[in-house]
């Protein structure tokens, strides 16, 4: 607008400029100049006249950048998420205490990359890498222990098919069809606070006796049975049916599992459940036999919810035929302000032979008693889709004759997903 303007002052006064110099000129030639002059005064104004009416000149497209990371198969659904998960733990034995930095592995930092597509109405196709970035594992770090490097552990490298109304069948590196039976957990406190895997958050921390610590730590002691973990193998799901999925599954070692899982609904009851069967090859080198275990979880309208949890695996060597736990839980779940659901829950954990020890090169179980019981509290965060949490446990051994020292934890931190 303002050069629009501009131009019009100068053209309007070049043509008063003009017609002061014309009558400044000889009376003779003074009318036709004039009339010419006048001429072009017109001409000009009916050019200014026109210009300004002309809409303004539209701006140059802005150009977009094209992306730096670009979909290799264009034809398939990607996903990339994961989360960091960090936390501070105090610890104290009786003999130590002390302050530690660690990756809580109730639920530990990872990334995770997974594909689909369906190939027609009734088949979909998948895949999925999913890596552990850890350092100072929760489940390994001790008293008085060093910080430990980065290191990144292979959880899942597996592709699936899927029927419509049939199941799905996974291949390669996943969970085993038993896996997390004994972790169904419906309080919304399981994996970043306290739950029937008593290793995950405290399992590290060293058990004292006198006034020294240990090499026995949590994790050697408190066991929840859950399954056989994830391994190269060969899994099928069937489709639920009325809220009940079987899945069966043989790993590249020889173990085999089964187990039957449910989830579904009672008028504003929620509940939850899982069972499921092992058996360890004679080669795996483990010192059991088989196993079963499973898990139930119910969640009241109200927010007020239980879980329990139980199992045994049976030894195939020494005198102590079979190692057990069983497992409860009480929570209360609530949303009392905008930014997330805050949910508290109260534990306890009992295991009887768990414990081993290795003698000539074979693994027996060692008579032993072992309890845990705490307390948690997990805020969501609505807002980043993430959480907040703390947690305190109090952990009790005697195995092998030894009255041990109890262990403290207190656990505070926090999972920021991406």
């Amino acid at each position: 607008m303002f050069t629009r303007s501009a131009r019009t002052a100068l053209m309007t006064g070049g043509a008063v400029i003009g017609l002061m110099l014309a009558s400044a000129a000889p009376a003779a030639a003074q009318n036709s100049e004039v009339e010419m002059l006048r001429g072009q005064v017109q001409e000009l104004l009916n050019r200014i006249e026109r210009l300004e009416k002309s809409p303004a000149a539209a701006p140059a497209p802005t150009v977009t950048a094209a992306p730096t990371i670009a979909q290799g198969n264009p034809k398939v659904k990607v996903t990339f998420g994961g989360w960091i998960n960090r936390a501070v733990t105090y610890a104290d034995n009786g003999a130590d205490d002390d302050f530690l930095f660690v990756d809580n592995n109730g639920a530990s930092s990872r990334f995770n990359i997974s594909a689909s597509g369906k190939v027609n109405d009734s088949l979909s196709l998948g895949s999925v890498l999913e890596l552990e970035a850890i350092s100072n594992n929760a489940r390994s770090t001790g008293l008085e222990s060093q910080s430990t490097a980065l290191s990144f552990n292979e959880r899942k490298m597996e592709v699936w098919a899927q029927v419509e109304n049939v199941g799905r069948i996974w291949l390669g590196q996943g969970d085993m069809a038993s896996n997390v039976v004994s972790e169904v957990d419906l309080s919304g406190t399981a994996n970043l606070g306290i739950y029937s895997d008593i290793g995950a958050t405290f399992g590290g921390l060293n058990f004292a006796t006198g006034g020294a610590s240990t090499t026995v730590n949590v994790q050697s002691a408190f066991q929840n049975f859950d399954g056989l973990n994830r391994d190269d193998r060969v899994r099928f799901d069937t489709t639920s049916i009325a809220g009940f999925t079987a899945s069966a599954s043989a790993s590249h070692g020889g173990n085999y599992d089964a187990a039957l899982r449910y989830a579904g609904k009672f008028g504003d009851t929620s509940v939850s459940a899982a069972v499921g069967y092992w058996d360890f090859a004679d080669d795996f080198g483990s010192p059991f036999e088989d196993g079963y275990a499973g898990s139930i979880s119910v969640k009241l309208a109200s927010g007020i919810n239980a879980t329990v949890a139980a199992g045994e695996q049976n030894y195939n060597t020494g005198t102590i035929d079979s190692a057990t736990y069983w497992y409860g839980k009480l929570g209360y779940a609530a949303k009392f302000s905008p930014i997330g659901q805050t949910a508290f829950a109260i534990d306890y954990y009992e295991g009887s032979d768990i414990r081993t020890a290795t003698t000539a090169g074979v693994t027996v179980g060692v008579a032993s008693d072992a309890t845990a019981y705490g307390v948690t509290m997990v805020q969501q965060l609505d807002a980043i889709s993430s959480e907040v949490y703390v947690s305190v446990r109090n952990h009790e051994l005697d195995a092998g004759g030894v009255n041990y020292r109890d262990v403290l934890g207190v656990m505070t931190g926090a999972r920021v997903r991406f």
